[in-house]
C-alpha cells in the first residue's frame, strides 16, 4: 500500500509539473499554506467537545486564465468519542480550481479535487482514494501577484472501512494564503 501512495504522489506531481512546464510562458507558481476546521461525517464518532482542525501546505499554478491546478498535502485529526483514541488522517491531492470571473477583485471559484488519504485510528491503518468538491473565493490581500487569501468549503468523501462504513463524507471550512513564488 505504501507504493501505491508513493506512485500516485509521484504522477500526480509529475502531471501537475508537465502541465505547469507546458505553460511557462504565463505560469504562476504560489504556495498556499492553510488551517481548515473539519465537521466531521456522524459516522465517525467523533467527540462532539472537540475542535478536528487540519493544516495544509500545497503549491499551485494558473493554468490558463479561468483554471488553476494545486497540489497539495493535507493533515488533520479528528478526537474519537471515547477519548483514548485519534483519526490521524494525511494526504494528497490533486486539485482543478474554476474561476469563472477571473479578473474581479474577489473572485470566486469552483474546486474539484482526487486524492489519497492515509487514515489511522489507534493501531489501525488504511490508506483509501479521496475526493472532494466546493465552492470558495479568492482575495488580495495587497497588490497584484504579492500576496491573497482565499476561502472555501469543502465536501470530503474519503473511502474507508473502519468501524464498519464503506465511507465518510466531512464538511471542510478551509482559509489559506496565497503566496506567490515568481
Amino acid at each position: 500500500m505504501k507504493r501505491d501512495v508513493f506512485r500516485l504522489i509521484l504522477v500526480l506531481l509529475g502531471l501537475h509539473l508537465g502541465i505547469g512546464q507546458a505553460n511557462a510562458a504565463n505560469e504562476h507558481l504560489y504556495l498556499i499554506p492553510g488551517l481548515s476546521y473539519i465537521a466531521p461525517d456522524d459516522n465517525r464518532r467523533a467527540d462532539k467537545n472537540s475542535i478536528p482542525l487540519g493544516y495544509q501546505i500545497g503549491i499551485g499554478t494558473r493554468y490558463d486564465e479561468s483554471f488553476n491546478l494545486e497540489l497539495t498535502l493535507v493533515a488533520d485529526t479528528i478526537t474519537y468519542q471515547d477519548e483514548t483514541n485519534k483519526y490521524g488522517q494525511l494526504g494528497v491531492l490533486l486539485d482543478a480550481l474554476y474561476f469563472p470571473w477571473p479578473d474581479n477583485e474577489v473572485s470566486p471559484y469552483g474546486v474539484l479535487g482526487v486524492g489519497m488519504l492515509k487514515t489511522s485510528i489507534g493501531a489501525e491503518k488504511r490508506q483509501n482514494p479521496m475526493t472532494n468538491i466546493g465552492v470558495g473565493f479568492m482575495n488580495r490581500l495587497f497588490l497584484e501577484g504579492v500576496m491573497g487569501l482565499r476561502g472555501d468549503v469543502r465536501y470530503r468523501m474519503d473511502e474507508t472501512g473502519f468501524l464498519g462504513k464503506k465511507r465518510f463524507s466531512d464538511w471542510l471550512v478551509n482559509v489559506s494564503l496565497i503566496v506567490p513564488l515568481q
